[in-house]
């Protein structure tokens, strides 16, 4: 489904595009791959503010959606979840930043509640999850751990396993939990789950600390 590129992974199709960045996907490579598209991204903040694109660089959100063609959004990440979606039927698109703490704040499913008010049953969208930090490399501590298990329908059991006082978190887990308990199903959902701590084409904060950099994902209507 998705094609590797030299900046990214590309899903494409006569409506829109959808695209997961490596650690090359500065925003001058974007706009070189795809010099069709304009760009909206704001300053991410792990809360749970949806705003309708274009926004500017300074307005603080994690999700932004739009109807209107021909307007990336991006979504900047290291070890946190990048979510691209697209509702067909009314032609809008949106992009979420969700780090465990926008997951604990359920940012996923109140964005797509959020658009839903315009008659547009969550049955309809297609969504996208990229490459995020997997279970066996985030590692938290118990305050994380309660903050996580309070936001999804899950017995504990299920999605962490403990070593040395610490636990190892399936934040995708969690978030398509999230998802079908507001009506989304599994069969909606299409992931790309590589391990960004692992995977040396990505960049990731827990890998690299300070000296980590973040890929660029978007979302954009084509047509």
């Amino acid at each position: 489904m998705f094609q590797e590129t030299n900046i990214g992974f590309e899903y494409s199709n006569d409506r829109f595009l959808a695209f997961f960045g490596k650690h090359n996907s500065t925003i001058q490579n974007l706009r070189s791959h795809y010099p069709y598209l304009d760009w909206s991204w704001a300053k991410q903040v792990h809360g749970d503010q949806l705003l309708e694109a274009p926004v500017s660089s300074d307005q603080k959100a994690d999700a932004q959606w739009t109807r209107v063609s021909g307007l990336g959004l991006i979504v900047m990440t290291a070890d946190c979840i990048p979510v691209l979606a697209v509702h067909k039927p009314s032609s809008v698109v949106m992009a979420i930043h969700a780090g465990w703490r926008g997951v604990a704040n359920r940012i996923i499913p109140k964005s797509f509640q959020q658009l839903q008010s315009a008659s547009e049953p969550l049955t309809d969208w297609q969504i996208f999850i990229g490459p995020h930090i997997l279970q066996f490399s985030f590692e938290v501590q118990n305050d994380t751990l309660k903050a996580l298990a309070d936001s999804a329908p899950l017995d504990e059991t299920e999605w962490v396993n403990s070593s040395n006082g610490h636990y190892n978190v399936d934040l995708y887990k969690i978030v398509v939990a999230q998802m079908m308990e507001v009506g989304i199903s599994e069969s909606q959902i299409q992931s790309l789950l590589l391990d960004t701590k692992t995977d040396l084409r990505l960049h990731s904060f827990r890998r690299d600390k300070d000296l980590s950099g973040r890929q660029r994902s978007f979302i954009a209507l084509i047509s």
